[in-house]
């Protein structure tokens, strides 16, 4: 240990050999005449302004206590990317839009427009004909064979158009998140539409139907889209412009 000279503080090693200051001496206060004081962990006559002023300062956050915990209490509402679940009779629960959701729905987006460039008008809609014909030959109930026969087969360039720009409108809506309520039912009827017209073709897993309608089904009845989507932003617009009396929000608000 180094003592300095001229009245300087004394410096001890460190374990990196680099030398610091010893902390300044406590301080000691004389008590006063006639009885002894006490002092707080400041060095301040307890009874001071400053520890009156610390006193102060521990009852008003003493009294803010309970109205954290009534904050705290109070039922959160629905937040961007949180699931806010209504409890039903049931014990089930509603509307659960939340991230996990939302990629699943941005996948499923993607999945139709896939679907839908493969049979664009560009290509003679693909492997559309074909796979008609397969219906036609194996038909699920034999008025839809029927119906593809006379009706789809002649007019087929038309059909394929309509199959085209469909596939391709569910595709964006749900990959952006628009009007999600509503593609989402556009998507499960169109895919009930297909399911019953191709069922018995041959190498067509059964189980892909369900795969394919139940997860829009969800998304049409779980706002979907006001996560990670457009909807997000329309919701409150429309919310706001439908409680105003505006009949055209209430409306596109049902589909968002």
């Amino acid at each position: 240990m180094h003592h300095a000279l001229g009245g300087r503080r004394r410096v001890t090693p460190t374990l990196l050999g680099l030398g610091g200051r010893q902390p300044p001496p406590i301080r000691r206060i004389p008590p006063a005449a006639g009885r002894h004081r006490r002092y707080d962990g400041h060095g301040d006559p307890v009874g001071s302004a400053r520890t009156a002023r610390d006193a102060r300062r521990a009852i008003w956050s003493l009294r803010e206590i309970p109205e954290a915990l009534v904050a705290a209490a109070r039922p959160v509402g629905p937040r961007q990317g949180v699931s806010a679940m209504a409890p039903t009779p049931l014990g089930l629960t509603t509307r659960v839009p939340g991230w996990p959701l939302a990629l699943f729905r941005i996948a499923f987006g993607i999945l139709y427009l896939d679907m839908a460039l493969q049979k664009a008008p560009w290509k003679n809609f693909g492997w559309l004909r074909g796979f008609i014909e397969q219906e036609i030959a194996h038909p699920v109930f034999p008025a839809i064979g029927a119906f593809l026969q006379d009706v789809v087969v002649p007019n087929f360039a038309l059909f394929g158009t309509v199959a085209f720009v469909v596939e391709l409108l569910l595709g964006i809506g749900l990959l952006l998140g628009v009007m999600t309520r509503l593609v989402g039912l556009a998507g499960f009827l169109w895919q009930v539409n297909i399911a019953l017209q191709a069922f018995n073709v041959p190498g067509e897993w059964y189980w892909i139907w369900v795969l394919l309608t139940l997860p829009q089904f969800c998304f049409a009845f779980s706002d979907a889209g006001r996560v990670l989507g457009v909807d997000a932003w329309l919701e409150p617009t429309l919310r706001q412009r439908a409680a105003a009396g505006v009949g055209w929000a209430g409306l596109l608000h049902h589909a968002v």
